[in-house]
């Protein structure tokens, strides 16, 4: 791993650093602009943990904001531009656990020289019971982690922007092959699969995206998508459904909610048929993390849909696509995050938001409010003038047993 005091003196901007960064200005808040005794004085009531239950922190890093009375109880689990980790944080922003694995030492013989893609983990999967982790290098391969960061296996498959664990042990993946010359006018062309893998990483059956929706009633949507670009689709959501909704049969278990970014579309996917069952599009633009919500409501982060292209939260009805909820910000500071972004709807109803480029996360209830707010404190460069993105939070609510008993936050 390069160390980090390095990249500071030899990068010449956020652009070349590995892993995934952004202008710091894209924040709320940060610690540029203070002096060196203001910086200090934050890093030391960070490293005490000092945040009160109630009471908003300091504008900065970790949690700035917290109101323990209204937020959803449990942990937070996040992967961030900033290195290829994991990591487990409690509502006041300690860590309780990370995970970590460099790309060259799990994949020795890969050629890839892309410090994009092999510097951080662009989505991880934690499988509750054991803390064993899945984790997603961009494009170019799976790793299984057990909780010590142990390999126990790892696959070179290309995949991309997503993955779940399958009761069994296997999991669900993005994958992607590139066809030289696939393209229009012999130009390359990505196709993306949904691939089943079993328990030890083998892949035992997969559905090709751009084949099931061409073979669709839902063709059309491809002619939305610039053909020069090589990525049709861009497929970067993969939510398998798993309580049905009704009336309709369209979204029952065994299929799969799809995001395609480059179509502005929403599809369902059987994987049994290998069919495209059901598309969408909708008042959205460039979508992420599209899934059906434990409540039955189809919710995405609409990266450039709300006003003045800014990002919002949708929050629709399945079966009409008219939106039940949105959620677009706070006065005077619209959600922006034109790439990336992720939201979870947790338990008391409250929605976890991921702002990506901004490298920050809220907890916001069904009127709006912000109940809790993170800011990475993973920052670069002489003045902290670049701030990694968070690809994703996860709260996650139930007791993990592998966690030590004495851990805050639990």
């Amino acid at each position: 791993m390069i160390p980090f005091l390095w990249l500071i003196a030899a990068s010449p901007g956020w652009e070349s650093l590995p892993g995934r960064w952004y202008p710091a200005d894209y924040r709320p808040a940060s610690l540029v602009g203070l002096g060196a005794p203001q910086r200090e004085l934050v890093s030391q009531l960070e490293a005490l943990g000092y945040v009160g239950a109630s009471e908003p922190g300091l504008p900065g890093s970790g949690v700035v904001a917290w109101d323990a009375s209204r937020t959803a109880d449990g942990v937070n689990l996040y992967s961030s531009g900033h290195a290829s980790e994991a990591l487990l944080v409690g509502m006041d922003g300690r860590e309780l656990h990370r995970w970590s694995a460099d790309f060259h030492d799990v994949f020795p013989q890969h050629p890839s020289t892309d410090p994009k893609a092999t510097g951080a983990w662009r989505r991880v999967a934690l499988r509750r019971a054991d803390g064993h982790l899945l984790a997603v290098w961009e494009g170019l391969g799976l790793v299984h982690l057990d909780a010590g960061s142990r390999v126990v296996w790892a696959t070179a498959n290309r995949a991309h922007h997503d993955v779940r664990w399958l009761p069994d042990g296997g999991a669900l993946v993005l994958t992607r092959v590139l066809h030289p010359g696939g393209g229009v006018d012999g130009a390359p062309l990505f196709e993306d699969f949904v691939a089943q893998l079993d328990a030890d990483g083998h892949e035992v059956r997969r559905v090709s995206v751009l084949a099931a929706l061409a073979a669709s009633p839902w063709a059309g949507l491809l002619q939305r998508s610039a053909p020069e670009g090589g990525d049709p689709l861009h497929t970067n959501a993969l939510a398998p459904i798993t309580s049905p909704v009704r009336p309709t049969e369209v979204f029952r278990p065994g299929r799969v909610v799809l995001s395609f970014r480059h179509l502005d579309a929403i599809g369902v996917l059987d994987l049994d048929e290998g069919r495209l069952v059901w598309a969408a599009t909708g008042d959205f633009d460039h979508q992420h993390d599209a899934e059906l919500t434990p409540s039955g409501a189809l919710q995405l982060f609409d990266n450039r849909g709300g006003p003045d292209h800014a990002s919002r939260v949708l929050v629709l009805d399945p079966t009409t696509m008219e939106p039940r909820w949105t959620w677009a910000g706070q006065p005077g500071l619209p959600l922006r995050s034109d790439v990336l972004g992720a939201v979870q709807e947790l338990p008391n109803g409250n929605r976890l938001v991921t702002e990506s480029t901004r490298g920050r996360a809220v907890e916001v209830t069904p009127d709006g409010d912000v109940v809790w707010e993170y800011h990475n404190p993973r920052s670069a460069g002489p003045d902290g003038d670049w701030v990694a993105a968070i690809f994703e939070i996860e709260r996650i609510g139930e007791r993990l047993p592998w966690l030590p008993a004495a851990a805050p936050g639990r």
